[in-house]
Protein backbone atom coordinates (compact mmCIF):
# COMPACT_ATOMS: atom_id res chain seq x y z
CA UNK A 1 0.00 0.00 0.00
CA UNK A 2 1.35 3.13 -0.77
CA UNK A 3 1.62 5.46 2.07
CA UNK A 4 1.08 9.58 1.40
CA UNK A 5 3.36 10.36 4.25
CA UNK A 6 6.24 7.99 3.11
CA UNK A 7 6.19 9.58 -0.88
CA UNK A 8 6.08 13.34 0.79
CA UNK A 9 8.99 12.66 3.26
CA UNK A 10 11.14 11.09 0.24
CA UNK A 11 10.38 13.82 -2.20
CA UNK A 12 11.54 16.83 0.93
CA UNK A 13 14.51 13.82 2.03
CA UNK A 14 15.66 14.18 -1.45
CA UNK A 15 15.91 17.73 -2.08
CA UNK A 16 16.49 19.67 1.14
CA UNK A 17 19.26 19.85 3.50
CA UNK A 18 17.53 19.77 6.95
CA UNK A 19 16.27 16.65 8.79
CA UNK A 20 12.66 15.78 7.44
CA UNK A 21 10.34 13.33 9.72
CA UNK A 22 6.95 12.59 10.77
CA UNK A 23 7.38 14.01 14.33
CA UNK A 24 9.58 16.41 16.25
CA UNK A 25 12.98 14.60 16.57
CA UNK A 26 14.79 14.45 19.80
CA UNK A 27 17.01 16.05 20.51
CA UNK A 28 15.50 18.65 18.45
CA UNK A 29 17.57 20.47 15.74
CA UNK A 30 18.12 24.17 15.30
CA UNK A 31 16.37 23.43 11.81
CA UNK A 32 13.96 21.00 10.86
CA UNK A 33 10.96 19.77 8.89
CA UNK A 34 7.85 17.81 10.37
CA UNK A 35 5.20 16.53 7.59
CA UNK A 36 1.55 15.86 8.97
CA UNK A 37 -1.46 14.85 7.68
CA UNK A 38 -4.30 16.28 8.54
CA UNK A 39 -6.98 15.14 6.19
CA UNK A 40 -8.10 14.60 2.60
CA UNK A 41 -10.19 11.86 0.39
CA UNK A 42 -8.83 8.29 -0.88
CA UNK A 43 -10.71 7.19 -4.11
CA UNK A 44 -9.50 4.15 -5.93
CA UNK A 45 -6.81 5.39 -7.74
CA UNK A 46 -5.95 8.68 -6.57
CA UNK A 47 -4.74 9.29 -2.21
CA UNK A 48 -5.89 12.90 -2.07
CA UNK A 49 -3.51 13.97 1.22
CA UNK A 50 -4.10 16.93 2.93
CA UNK A 51 -0.53 17.69 4.18
CA UNK A 52 0.65 20.36 6.44
CA UNK A 53 4.45 20.85 6.39
CA UNK A 54 6.44 22.69 9.37
CA UNK A 55 9.34 24.38 8.93
CA UNK A 56 11.23 25.17 12.18
CA UNK A 57 14.20 27.61 11.99
CA UNK A 58 16.06 29.42 14.38
CA UNK A 59 14.73 32.75 12.85
CA UNK A 60 11.41 33.90 10.63
CA UNK A 61 13.89 34.40 7.30
CA UNK A 62 14.99 30.86 7.12
CA UNK A 63 11.78 28.95 8.71
CA UNK A 64 9.81 31.06 5.55
CA UNK A 65 13.14 30.54 3.17
CA UNK A 66 12.35 26.50 3.54
CA UNK A 67 8.56 27.02 3.74
CA UNK A 68 8.80 28.52 -0.26
CA UNK A 69 11.75 25.67 -1.14
CA UNK A 70 9.30 22.98 0.57
CA UNK A 71 6.22 24.35 -1.81
CA UNK A 72 9.11 24.80 -4.91
CA UNK A 73 9.61 20.90 -4.29
CA UNK A 74 6.54 19.55 -4.24
CA UNK A 75 5.27 21.49 -6.94
CA UNK A 76 7.55 20.00 -8.99
CA UNK A 77 7.38 16.86 -8.00
CA UNK A 78 5.14 15.25 -10.49
CA UNK A 79 8.07 15.32 -12.97
CA UNK A 80 10.06 12.99 -11.12
CA UNK A 81 9.45 9.75 -8.93
CA UNK A 82 8.80 7.44 -7.98
CA UNK A 83 9.27 8.39 -4.43
CA UNK A 84 8.46 5.50 -1.62
CA UNK A 85 6.94 3.81 -4.07
CA UNK A 86 4.87 6.49 -5.08
CA UNK A 87 4.16 8.76 -7.93
CA UNK A 88 2.78 12.80 -6.87
CA UNK A 89 0.90 13.62 -9.99
CA UNK A 90 0.02 17.62 -8.24
CA UNK A 91 0.76 19.65 -5.26
CA UNK A 92 -1.77 22.15 -4.80
CA UNK A 93 -0.70 24.60 -2.81
CA UNK A 94 -3.73 26.22 0.02
CA UNK A 95 -1.08 28.13 1.67
CA UNK A 96 2.31 29.39 3.42
CA UNK A 97 1.52 31.12 6.33
CA UNK A 98 4.04 32.30 9.66
CA UNK A 99 2.48 29.88 12.11
CA UNK A 100 4.88 30.84 15.53
CA UNK A 101 4.71 28.09 18.24
CA UNK A 102 4.69 29.91 22.15
CA UNK A 103 6.35 27.02 23.51
CA UNK A 104 9.49 27.18 22.08
CA UNK A 105 11.61 30.64 20.52
CA UNK A 106 12.18 28.55 16.98
CA UNK A 107 10.69 29.92 14.31
CA UNK A 108 7.97 28.21 12.63
CA UNK A 109 6.34 28.80 8.79
CA UNK A 110 3.78 26.30 7.41
CA UNK A 111 2.73 25.33 3.91
CA UNK A 112 -0.66 23.10 3.41
CA UNK A 113 -1.70 21.73 0.67
CA UNK A 114 -3.14 18.87 -1.04
CA UNK A 115 -0.73 16.00 -2.50
CA UNK A 116 -2.41 13.84 -5.23
CA UNK A 117 -0.70 10.51 -4.93
CA UNK A 118 -1.55 7.60 -6.91
CA UNK A 119 -2.67 5.08 -6.01
CA UNK A 120 -2.63 2.65 -8.50
CA UNK A 121 0.57 1.89 -10.67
Amino acid sequence: MIQPLAVVRAVLDQSMAVPVSTKVPSPRPSQFIRIVRVGGARDRSVDHALIVVECWAPNSVTAEQDALAVDEILRMSPNGGPFAGGWISRWDCNSIADNPDPETPQARFTVAGVAHILTTT
